[in-house]
């Protein structure tokens, strides 16, 4: 059958309403059983003006409940981040369409990235080994149209599950979806939300279902195996909580399939429960403009944020969300990603947990543009500043992959405007004698050290098969 057939016409603006079976009562599906503190309407613009260059309303009384030692927020200076994988996009490769990069995601087993760039095009790199090579380009937007490729995620793989393997979910910002077999450059699938731009996608922890956001405020689940759309949290206003502007990162909780969280340019971070049809928690402080927003692995409580602004751009959160007055997420701290007052400041487009021994020890990394392109490592333990990776360039987005089976095959990925550096087989040393003084914990390093510029590479004449 032609992939082209297979388009739902009927998939935006119709919603199968006998697949959703998530509400306890009718009670609740109307939303009648709306809690006080989710009534408070939307923001007015002054507070969105605040909200933009301050931190939220709780972070005075978040420090002062559990305040952290001064001496872990100094910076140490940090090491200088090691990589040389380089990925320059050639501009002449799609009839001189200057190709910047924009997303990014890794492929389940973290043999490949899938990379969205500007000009509607989607590249596929192997990462195994010693030499990264393409294995080739998506054009998810044909002709000379321009529409570029705001977001990338790949599919997980379940263990047991009849799924097809390296599937690909791809948006655009004139609201397009596609998805694709990325191992052969198949489409599988596409549609169209009308009147939205999408800007952030996202699969839940067991693949079968996936959501999106963009510029409505509205966040649509879709079933992944049928693709078709199962409901909607609507957008945000005078007696309901939900997004009022741009929504640019959405993240998957890692064990609980229903839930997930979200966060744009209303200052809002929202946590949702497939379960309930409004936000289960909320609070007003991060303006995330990428996909900066994730939840830990080993932590499952603890959510990070990256704010597109001059002042408290990084943040960690706790959402336990049982405890009293109010279902509020909790900030617990502002890591400092300035290491001093005047230094120029980098807006972050990127945020994420690193579970796993690649710097060393777990930890947080974040990165963005403005004045001072970089990245930098946080010890999630100290709280202070670890390793920095000058850009030169704005970091778009970062990605983190994670072998439960050997620390040394996990990667984290940053993606420039044109250039991915990728950091990979660094493993905490479990030989390390046990004890008190600087042998305890050590780590051993090993960088990944390689190039690869596109500009001098042809596209492979046909696509590489497993």
């Amino acid at each position: 059958m032609d992939p082209e057939e297979t388009v739902s016409d009927n998939l935006a603006g119709e919603v199968d309403d006998g697949v959703f079976d998530g509400f306890d009562n009718e009670a609740e599906a109307n939303g009648d059983d709306v809690p006080l503190w989710m009534s408070t309407g939307s923001l007015s613009k002054e507070e969105l003006d605040r909200v933009k260059t301050e931190t939220s309303r709780d972070d005075n009384l978040a420090l002062e409940e559990s305040p952290v030692q001064e001496k872990y927020r100094q910076h140490n200076g940090g090491k200088k981040l090691q990589s040389k994988l380089q990925w320059d996009v050639d501009a002449t490769e799609t009839g001189g369409v200057n190709q910047k990069c924009l997303c990014q995601s890794f492929s389940p087993d973290g043999r490949m990235v899938a990379i969205g760039t500007t000009g509607g095009l989607i590249k596929i790199v192997n990462v195994t080994g010693d030499t990264p090579s393409l294995r080739g380009n998506i054009e998810a937007v044909k002709g000379n149209e321009i529409d570029p490729i705001t977001s990338v995620k790949f599919q997980p793989c379940v263990a047991g599950s009849d799924a097809q393997q390296n599937l690909l979910l791809a948006c655009t910002a004139g609201g397009k979806l596609f998805q694709y077999h990325s191992t052969t450059g198949q489409l599988i699938w596409k549609s169209q939300e009308e009147g939205n731009k999408l800007f952030a996608s996202a699969y839940l922890c067991n693949g079968k279902h996936f959501v999106t956001g963009g510029s409505d405020s509205t966040l649509r689940i879709y079933d992944a195996e049928r693709r078709k759309r199962v409901t909607i949290f609507q957008k945000g206003g005078y007696r309901t909580v939900g997004h009022t502007s741009n929504i640019y990162s959405i993240c998957g909780h890692p064990s609980d399939p229903n839930v997930f969280c979200s966060s744009g340019w209303d200052s809002c971070l929202n946590i949702y429960d497939l379960r309930s049809p409004v936000p289960v928690a909320s609070t007003h402080g991060p303006y995330v403009s990428g996909d900066a927003v994730d939840i830990a692995r080993d932590n499952e409580h603890h959510i990070v944020t990256g704010s597109r602004r001059t002042s408290n751009t990084l943040q960690l959160w706790d959402f336990r969300v049982n405890k009293e007055p109010l279902n509020y997420i909790k900030l617990q701290t502002n890591l400092p990603f300035k290491k001093h007052e005047s230094e120029a400041p980098c807006l972050l487009y990127g945020a994420r947990f690193v579970t796993h021994g690649i710097f060393g020890k777990p930890c947080i990394i974040a990165g963005g543009g403005g004045e001072n392109p970089l990245a930098r490592t946080f010890d999630r333990e100290l709280l202070k500043n670890t390793g920095t990776l000058i850009a030169g360039a704005p970091v778009y987005s970062i990605d983190v992959h994670h072998d439960p089976n050997d620390e040394e095959k996990s990667k984290v990925s940053v993606l420039l405007s044109s250039k991915l550096q990728l950091f990979q087989g660094l493993s905490v040393d479990k030989a390390a004698p046990k004890g008190r003084g600087r042998g305890r914990g050590r780590a051993s390093v090993k960088t990944m050290s390689l190039e690869y510029d596109i500009r001098q590479s042809k596209v492979p004449p046909k696509w590489n098969k497993h």
